[in-house]
């Protein structure tokens, strides 16, 4: 008797594409980061059938496998039912990843600062307004100086500012702890804090360093430098609304947090 010839697989049937092919002829690449761009490595991968189900279910996905038509005619295939993202991720595992957050990024192949993808650009303004504060003009040239009474009230009233200011930061920098990063995007691993100076405040180092800009022009009796604080609180007004949309796409408590914490002033806003 002949030996039977062994059935060829199904990946194995005429006009089939291995997956990996398509996502490089498509330009998909699931290592890349779709916020930063930069390398990120897979950590888990769901291979069961059943929580694969239950997560397309969640989507509002289909979970059976198309029928396969005959192809008589452009106009004789059924209407694909996958929407048109799925059709062009053309893999489960890149949705998966997205939104269960089972792949992190390698920090060696973060993007470059110049970039701004992690809010850079917001520290060099930040810190440029804050050189222009302590080292910009003053006074507009040829303007009197305060009166005796003005100045004098100014010097104690911007003296107690800035120590208000100070601790404030101070308090903090203790409070967050390793959470503390120089950057408005959120440190990986990092958890969302609610007490100490953050049960005043949602931002105390912001409002520290506007009480201290505000502080410092009254101590100098500075009407330009009042005008540069001014600047700085309109800056770190619009800095923090961008910061804020990040926290509330990584702290899930966070919309709470905002409803009973004002952002920049304590009890005023």
């Amino acid at each position: 008797m002949a030996k039977q010839p062994k059935p060829r697989p199904a990946t194995h049937r005429r006009g089939y594409i291995p997956w990996h092919v398509l996502m490089r002829q498509l330009g998909i690449d699931v290592e890349t980061c779709p916020r930063c761009g930069g390398k990120m490595r897979i950590i888990a991968l769901v291979r069961d059938t059943q929580s694969i189900a239950r997560y397309l279910r969640h989507l509002g996905l289909p979970t059976e496998e198309p029928s396969m038509a005959v192809p008589t005619g452009p106009r004789a295939y059924p209407p694909c039912p996958y929407p048109t993202r799925l059709r062009r991720t053309l893999d489960p595992v890149r949705e998966v990843r997205q939104e269960t957050s089972m792949v992190e990024v390698d920090p060696r192949h973060r993007s470059p600062w110049w970039k701004g993808g992690r809010g850079e650009w917001y520290v060099v303004v930040q810190v440029a307004l804050f050189g222009v504060i302590l080292f910009g003009p003053r006074a507009w040239p040829g303007q009197s100086g305060w009166s005796p009474t003005l100045a004098r009230a100014g010097t104690w009233g911007g003296l107690a500012l800035m120590v208000a200011g100070g601790g404030l930061m101070l308090a903090a920098f203790f409070k967050l702890g390793r959470n503390l990063t120089p950057l408005p995007y959120p440190r990986d691993g990092g958890q969302l804090v609610e007490r100490g100076a953050y049960a005043l405040v949602r931002h105390p180092i912001y409002c520290g360093g506007i009480a201290l800009a505000f502080g410092w022009g009254l101590l100098v009796h500075g009407v330009l430098t009042l005008g540069y604080a001014t600047l700085l609180l309109l800056f770190l007004d619009v800095k923090s609304r961008r910061e804020e949309r990040w926290l509330r796409a990584k702290f899930p408590t966070y919309p709470s947090y905002q409803q009973r914490v004002r952002k920049l002033i304590p009890f005023v806003y």
